[in-house]
């Protein structure tokens, strides 16, 4: 029973390590695991309005598709 728990929580433990990515684009990071992603587009200096700079969640299977774009207004 001992060797099923540890099996189990050593399983979770890699599933849900984020690992870190910050891109040259002015500030946007990453957070990326096997069963979410985190996009920060708060830092980012090409998005220009204040409400599209946040944060968005993708859990999976999306996680593994494209990144949620920020629409640009004119």
């Amino acid at each position: 029973m001992k060797k099923w728990i540890i099996a189990a929580i050593i399983a979770l433990v890699v599933l849900f390590t984020p690992i870190p990515g910050h891109w040259k684009d002015g500030g946007t990071a990453t957070y990326s695991a096997l069963v979410y992603r985190i996009v920060d587009y708060r830092h980012n200096m090409f998005v220009q309005h204040p409400e599209d700079q946040r944060v968005f969640v993708q859990f999976f299977p999306k996680n593994f598709g494209s990144w949620p774009e920020v629409e640009m207004r004119p």
